[in-house]
């Protein structure tokens, strides 16, 4: 994914021979459905969509929105504006991804609903795991398929490091160990996971999550399309204070992070999610 400031949009194409869940879960209007979806989580989203016969809009927003997150609401609004005024109901295939509750307040201001979490590592291995990973080892660097693929653009390029490799120790210094959450067994995928732990000189954990527990938060997202998001979720992301600074990592430019610091959230390099 490149930081292009126009969205990529998809029609999933049903399967040959089709099936029993040709359809996309709909509201009770029947309104066609486009899904509004950060683009680390684009692959994932039109295989789940293609393999399950949905017919469905995917419009993936630049990955790179993280890296400066309080950009990704306004940019998520403006594109919901455009599709709801072309009839379509939206959803959001975001988690709160460091906006500090900015996206759970356009949800609640325009009826929408989005995927649940903190950040897409929720979303892919569910929070209990993520904070089970980091209560564990406090310095854990988390990495998921799309990172271990964009590792040199989305956090070399993006932080200078090609061009100053200096900065290395200032950047990541005080992690102590990489996490992999390996969501597909893409031949090549382990080895270049291990060559970014390598470039760390710290030890590559695989902690395998597949795609399912986003499928299936991706069909309850679905099926609720077009209501509000749940009143606890809101309550959950106002509340940032509650976190500790060291249990969330996302995205890693000097912005980034002292953007979520000021949200008690600290984050981490990449562009996943």
């Amino acid at each position: 994914m490149t930081a292009s400031s126009n969205s990529s949009s998809s029609r999933t194409k049903r399967p040959r021979g089709g099936s029993s869940d040709a359809r996309a879960p709909s509201g009770a209007d029947g309104a066609p459905t486009a899904i509004i979806a950060c683009g680390a989580l684009g692959g994932h989203l039109r295989e789940i969509a293609s393999r399950r016969g949905w017919d469905v809009q995917i419009h993936c927003l630049p990955s790179m929105l993280h890296n400066s997150p309080r950009e990704i609401a306004p940019r998520a609004e403006r594109l919901a504006d455009e599709l709801q005024q072309n009839g379509l109901r939206v959803v959001l295939a975001y988690a709160d991804c460091g906006t500090y509750g900015a996206l759970d307040r356009l949800c609640e201001r325009r009826g929408l609903a989005r995927l649940p979490g903190l950040h897409c590592y929720d979303v892919l291995a569910g929070p209990d795991r993520i904070r089970a990973a980091l209560e564990a080892e406090p310095g854990t660097y988390l990495l998921t398929d799309f990172l271990v693929r964009s590792f040199r653009y989305s956090v070399l390029v993006s932080l200078g490091l090609d061009r100053h490799p200096e900065l290395w120790p200032d950047y990541f210094g005080h992690y102590r160990r990489i996490v992999w959450l390996a969501q597909s067994p893409e031949p090549g995928l382990a080895g270049e996971a291990e060559a970014v732990a390598a470039m760390f000189g710290l030890p590559l954990t695989v902690m395998d999550v597949g795609t399912a527990r986003l499928e299936r938060e991706l069909e309850s997202l679905l099926k609720g399309a077009g209501a509000a998001v749940k009143a606890k979720d809101l309550r959950r992301a106002k509340d940032f204070r509650q976190i500790q600074p060291q249990s969330l990592r996302d995205h890693g430019t000097r912005a980034s992070t002292r953007a979520t610091l000021d949200a008690a959230v600290t984050a981490a390099p990449g562009a996943a999610l």
